[in-house]
């Protein structure tokens, strides 16, 4: 290939060889940027395929704050960290079971989607219960309780002790 144009969400490859142009319509990739040269692979029903190894500036069409949490006794939760995209987020026990998640707006109606790992063996023989609930853009509640019996029924109050290296996970999108 000679080169590339785009332009208008067209996206034109230049081909070296007597074959004519390769023009592509690009509706969900945005921010596309080419380092060195565009490799395709394969040209398979007008979609051109290649490897990206060359491509960047493609992303997730979000950004995320994926975490485990720990929290004993009257402590706040522990943090460990997996990946964070998504700026300052700071946890901390509020009462017996509730957790808040805090954040300076980060939390768009309409766009954050929250994944919490629900069940963990440390607070007793059947485990716990975590659930999630937005209040705003700027919290997000984690609240926490005991299942008891072997049935699965859920004790009605707050419980600590229940996340044990529970993952976490916000995700907010574009």
């Amino acid at each position: 290939m000679t080169g590339y144009t785009y332009s208008n969400n067209t996206f034109t490859l230049e081909r070296t060889t007597g074959l004519p142009n390769l023009s592509a319509t690009i509706g969900v990739v945005t921010g596309l940027t080419v380092s060195g040269t565009l490799t395709a692979t394969t040209i398979s029903g007008g979609t051109l395929y290649g490897d990206g190894s060359n491509l960047t500036g493609v992303g997730l069409p979000y950004k995320v704050y994926a975490v485990l949490l720990t929290q004993t006794g009257t402590a706040d939760p522990v943090v460990t960290i997996i990946e964070n995209t998504l700026g300052i987020i700071t946890i901390n026990r509020d009462s017996t079971g509730r957790y808040s998640v805090n954040s300076s707006g980060l939390f768009t109606s309409n766009k954050t989607i929250v994944y919490i790992n629900t069940i963990t063996s440390s607070a007793g023989p059947y485990g716990g219960y975590a659930s999630i609930s937005n209040n705003s853009q700027n919290t997000i509640y984690i609240d926490t309780t005991k299942v008891i019996g072997s049935g699965g029924g859920i004790l009605g109050t707050g419980t600590d002790n229940v996340l044990n290296n529970t993952s976490f996970e916000i995700r907010v999108y574009n």
